[in-house]
């Protein structure tokens, strides 16, 4: 039974965004820090493969913000956060771009 938490990095809009897998599901969660440091989830989506076929998809378990929904609701409640491609795949949206400016490396 893995269990894994990546981190994705920055939002442009100042969130971090984490992905937690454990056998058949995961949640994505976007948080936002106060200038104290303190850490306050935004928005939060969960969504397991309830029927283990190897997709997630409309006969599975979804939740947003810790309510339960539909399938379409979840993936209208992600809009502006993430797409989800055919495979099911999640990419998330609105990521900054970060640029290695090391000198040595100009060379």
């Amino acid at each position: 039974m893995e269990e894994t938490l990546k981190c994705y990095g920055v939002c442009k809009n100042g969130e971090i965004v984490y992905k937690y897998t454990k056998e058949n599901k995961e949640s994505y969660s976007f948080y936002k820090f106060e200038f104290s440091g303190n850490a306050f989830k935004t928005i939060a989506f969960y969504r397991n493969d309830s029927n283990g076929n190897g997709v997630y998809d409309e006969n599975d378990e979804y939740e947003c913000n810790e309510t339960i929904c539909t399938f379409e609701e979840w993936t209208s409640s992600a809009e502006g956060y993430f797409s989800i491609d055919k495979n099911g795949d999640v990419q998330i949206l609105h990521m900054m771009e970060w640029k290695d400016y090391n000198e040595s490396k100009k060379r």
